[in-house]
Parts: C-alpha cells; sequence; structure tokens
C-alpha cells in the first residue's frame, strides 16, 4: 500500500548530538532518476544528521548508502505510474537487497503530483521523494523520515489509537522540524519500527541459512554469473567438468558456495563480537561511516577459498582457520590490546572492502588523485578471462590501470596454466600486461603468433610498488587502502606512534576526511 505526506510548517533549527554507536542499522539507497541522457538529476538532498535524530533514543541509526542514477525521464518528471516504476526497477536490477534495504526513488514529480510530495509502501521497502526547489527548513529531512517510517510499518498518528495526535510525531502534523527532534517516535512507535525486516542488528554473526542467503546473493554485484571453470576449481579444490558453462556453471559454483558454509561456535560468537566491538570504540570518533556500518559475518570452511578472508556483498566472509587464531589469541591474551591487534585485525581489513562496495565513488577520488592511478577500462580478452582469479573484493578489475613512466600497465593475478586443476593459492601469478589505449578503450598487446599477451617483469614496476608499504595487493587499490588502513589500527592499538610513510600519510588523511 502506497501512503501519502501531508505537509505543514516550521520551527527554529535543532542541535544533532556527535558520533555514536548503536546497536541496530537501517540501510537506505537513494535511487536518483534523470533524463535518459544522464544528466538532469531529480534533487535528492539527505541531511543525516537530522534523519537519525529522532531514531538515535532507539538504539537505531540510518546508513545512507552511495546513491546510483537511473535514467529514465518519463519516471523522474512523475509521467508514469509508481507501481510500473516498481515493476521495471525490479526487471532491470535497480534494488539493493529488496525487503533488507530502503529503497528510496528521488523524482521531480510522483504520479503527476509537484514537488514536494513523498510516497512510501506501509510496511515495505519502497519510497517516492519530490524535493521542493528552495524548503523550508527541516522540510526535506522530514519528508525522508515520514516516508521510510512508513516502510518501518508506522501509519499516521490519526490512523494510530496509541499516539497521541496533540503531540509533534514524524507521522503527525505540526513543524517540520518539531516532528522529527529526539522524542518524534513513542515508545509505542519504536516497538513496531525494531520487528521490521529492515532493522538489522549492526553486530551480527550469520547463522547457516541466512549466511548462505546472504553469502550467494548478487544484489550489489554479479559475481558467480561471472566466474570462470579454472576460478570455481581453485576455489572449492574440486575439478569442474570442462564442458560445464553457463548456468550450469554458475549453479556448480553456487552450491560448492553454499555448502562451505558454517555455523558459529558460542566461543567464536562471543570472541567476534568481543573484537568488532572494541574496533567500533576505536573508529567511532574519526570514522564514523565505518564503524557504523553494519558488521554482519559469515563463516566458511578452512580450505574454500584458499583459507582467505573476503567478502560478498554487506558480509563479512571469515574462513574457520582465521576464526581459529582469533580464538587462539583471545584465550592467551583475553580481553587485551595484544588480542585485538593480532589475527582479528582481518575484520576490518575486509569491513573496509564491505565500504568500499557501497561508496565506490568516494573511494575513487583517492585512486586518481594520491593514488595516481588511471580510471580507465580495459577490452574484454579471452586469455585473461579464461586464466584470471578476480579479487571478490574489487570485481571491477578491469578498471584501474597503473600510469608509470608514461606507459599503462594492467596488474592481475592469474591462474598458472600448467595447472588442471588449478589450487588456491599454489597456482596465483602475478600478470603485469602492458596496455595500448585505443579511443577510450585500453587493450592489452599481443605479439604476432603468441599464445597470450606480453607479460613484463614485475621488477619493471618496482619503484611504483615501492610508495605503497605493503607486501600484496598491488593489484587493486582496494587492497592498498585496507592494507595500509589495517596497518595504522594495529599501531594505534599498540599505543605506537602512526607512520611516517607519505602515502600512508595520505590515505589516513583522506579517511579522516571522508569517512565521518
Amino acid at each position: 500500500m502506497i501512503r501519502g505526506l501531508v505537509f505543514a510548517g516550521l520551527l527554529a533549527a535543532h542541535t544533532v548530538s556527535g558520533h555514536e554507536l548503536t546497536g541496530h542499522t537501517v540501510l537506505l539507497q537513494p535511487i536518483v532518476l534523470t533524463d535518459d541522457a544522464g544528466d538532469g538529476a531529480a534533487k535528492a538532498t539527505l541531511p543525516e544528521e537530522l534523519i537519525d535524530l529522532p531514531f538515535r533514543r532507539w538504539d537505531l541509526d540510518f546508513q545512507i548508502l552511495e546513491p546510483v542514477e537511473w535514467s529514465r525521464r518519463a519516471f523522474r518528471d512523475g509521467e508514469i505510474d509508481v507501481d510500473v516504476i516498481v515493476k521495471a526497477a525490479r526487471e532491470e536490477g535497480v534494488f539493493r537487497q529488496p525487503r533488507r534495504i530502503a529503497n528510496m526513488f528521488f523524482a521531480r514529480k510522483i504520479n503527476g503530483r509537484a514537488a514536494p510530495n513523498g510516497l512510501g509502501q506501509e510496511p515495505g521497502w519502497v519510497t517516492f521523494i519530490a524535493q521542493g526547489g528552495d524548503p523550508p527548513l527541516g522540510q526535506d529531512a522530514f519528508v525522508v523520515v515520514h516516508e521510510v517510517t512508513h516502510n518501518l510499518g508506522l501509519s499516521h498518528t490519526v490512523d494510530d489509537a496509541e499516539v497521541p495526535s496533540d503531540i509533534p510525531n514524524v507521522m503527525g502534523d505540526g513543524d517540520f522540524l518539531d516532528r522529527i527532534r529526539e522524542d518524534g517516535i513513542t515508545r509505542h512507535q519504536a516497538a513496531t519500527i525494531l520487528k521490521s525486516p529492515l532493522v538489522r542488528e549492526t553486530v551480527k554473526c550469520l547463522e547457516v541459512e541466512e549466511g548462505r542467503r546472504a553469502y550467494l546473493g548478487e544484489s550489489f554485484e554479479d559475481y558467480y554469473t561471472e566466474l570462470n571453470r579454472r576460478e570455481v576449481e581453485a576455489m572449492t579444490r574440486n575439478a569442474v567438468g570442462k564442458d560445464l558453462k553457463g548456468e550450469a556453471l554458475e549453479k556448480e559454483a553456487r552450491e560448492r558456495f553454499g555448502n562451505a558454509v558454517m555455523g558459529f561456535t558460542p566461543e567464536e560468537r562471543e570472541v567476534l563480537l568481543w573484537m568488532v566491538g572494541e574496533y567500533r570504540k576505536l573508529l567511532v570518533e574519526d570514522f564514523p561511516l565505518l564503524a557504523n556500518q553494519p558488521w554482519q559475518v559469515v563463516k566458511v570452511k578452512s580450505d574454500h577459498c584458499g583459507g582467505f578472508c573476503h567478502t560478498r556483498g554487506l558480509s563479512v566472509v571469515i574462513a574457520e582457520g582465521a576464526l581459529n587464531r582469533m580464538v587462539n589469541d583471545y584465550r592467551r591474551h583475553g580481553k587485551s590490546k595484544t588480542a585485538l591487534a593480532g589475527a582479528g585485525t582481518i575484520i576490518v581489513h575486509e569491513q573496509i572492502h564491505v565500504l568500499q562496495r557501497c561508496f565506490p565513488r568516494k573511494f575513487s577520488g583517492l585512486y586518481t588523485g594520491a593514488y595516481g592511478l588511471v580510471d580507465g577500462k580495459v577490452g574484454h580478452d579471452e586469455w585473461v578471462a579464461r586464466n584470471e582469479i578476480q579479487n571478490p573484493d574489487g570485481l571491477e578489475g578491469n578498471r584501474w590501470i597503473v600510469d608509470y613512466e608514461g606507459n599503462y600497465y594492467w596488474l592481475k593475478t592469474i591462474l598458472d596454466e600448467k595447472d588442471d586443476p588449478a589450487m588456491m593459492p599454489a597456482s596465483f601469478q602475478e600478470a603485469i600486461m602492458p596496455l595500448r589505449k585505443t579511443g577510450e578503450t585500453y587493450r592489452v598487446i599481443w605479439k604476432k603468433g603468441g599464445k597470450k599477451p606480453q607479460l613484463v617483469n614485475p621488477n619493471l614496476i618496482r619503484d611504483w610498488k615501492k610508495q605503497f608499504p605493503i607486501r600484496a595487493g598491488h593489484d587493486h587499490p582496494n587492497e592498498i587502502f585496507a592494507y595500509l588502513f589495517q596497518a595504522e589500527l594495529t599501531r594505534k592499538i599498540m599505543g605506537e606512534e602512526p607512520s611516517g610513510d607519505p602515502m600512508t600519510k595520505k590515505t589516513m588523511a583522506w579517511a579522516r576526511k571522508e569517512l565521518r
């Protein structure tokens, strides 16, 4: 059911509190409608501190993900009914995690009605917002709060006998800022909100069935549909029939990956929840965006994906072996900085990858700036596609290009062609391929009669690598950032001075500014 919004006046501004940790989170995905050419975006103003204000009292925080744009002029201009828009969005894969993330369209008009107005499913996970050009103070925040609270299961106060209509409330009448103040949601309403499937525990160890759903989901990016046969073999340590391809290969990969998910022991859960809680305390002041992002953890078998920790969608995937090391640190050192500075920091490393997935444009500014990479596109190459092992924490592997001494290079991890089946990580090989730019596309260089693209000795770009004080991960900037951040966090835990390395200093300065 789509519910409309009634507007009223305004009141003077309220102050908002500083950074806090909360136990529950709602993720909000803005979908900004543009014209068919991708221009003329609808207004989308999301003052997060005001949006959070009425929910903080109930231990609930909104995390607003990086907006995505959808180029549909008729949808933007309100010429098409919202139900048709929702159906089209489903068919085109526009939504992020339906029923678990609040997906909010921003348009100029809604069903022909001019801004300002809004519509929201009650309950549900889809809203439509049309913001006015020169709104009174607090109006933009109120519209967002009001409509998403319909998603969370609340009715207007006039339709809810348990909520007084004569006091300011997010679902009632009155001045905009007055309705979204700290006491704008009653205890009765909060009890309804916290039952919504949109509300998730900010820190959670996922049990087997929920973990499988999270691990096999693809609402953020394609993964299983893009795997090659050799990758599936390497990551699952079992041969795959050479004739298996397409949907059959995808089905086989999903079955193998799903079977790798395990449940947590009570001790593992205790250790993880303590470690993540302590890391969040260390991060919240300087990096609240990272601290308050949902931390949901999936456990997999030790031999799955070579025992490497990684991510999928919004989940950190921890191998049983890595989890054992964390538990052993805890057993030896108890609740101490030594335990925190050990194996557990990989959780922060991987949580950074979740954040990078949610805010790709934010991080790209660092990569093209301080890191000096080219944000381009490498054309498809059959040899690479057949032999690469994709980084699950940086799937846009054909995007980032090294520009070194006037030449372009593509860094990839390749599975040794001699290994059949390939094994992870034993079959890993570093491949550095020179590129030639053709128009807007970069392409690998083939020698006449060659069986694979031209490869160069890694020492050729050794000086480029030296600017990043890390031992691995040069093939994707997501890894560079995560390794540098993880090392600085370890220094902080142990009470050491920050690194004097120039690239680390640039990275952390950027993070303090952008991850707030």
